[in-house]
């Protein structure tokens, strides 16, 4: 799985977004609460601008690590851009 997330990593990091959600899928798939693949995943979907799935991503991230401010404020964010005001307020409010 780190394997997977790291290269899943580097290649968001070169905004190759399609190939990264490759691999941090196949990341996600061996270690489900891998929370830095969920964060990289969501991260790669919302640069694509598919609100919906990085909101699915990052509601993972929430759920492995439910105390972590950040996964809060990128699933608030998402929620925000795909146009759900009031589950987007009440994650930032988390």
């Amino acid at each position: 799985a780190l394997y997977h997330g790291n290269l899943g990593a580097a290649l968001a990091s070169q905004k190759k977004f399609d190939e990264a959600i490759e691999e941090l899928q196949a990341a996600i798939k061996v270690a489900p609460d891998y929370a830095d693949a969920q964060q990289n995943l969501g991260q790669a979907y919302f640069e694509q601008g598919r609100f919906a799935e990085a909101a699915t991503a990052f509601r993972e991230w929430v759920r492995i690590q439910p105390q972590n401010p950040a996964a809060h404020r990128k699933l608030g964010a998402a929620l925000r851009e795909n146009n759900q005001p009031e589950e987007a307020l009440a994650s930032l409010l988390q």
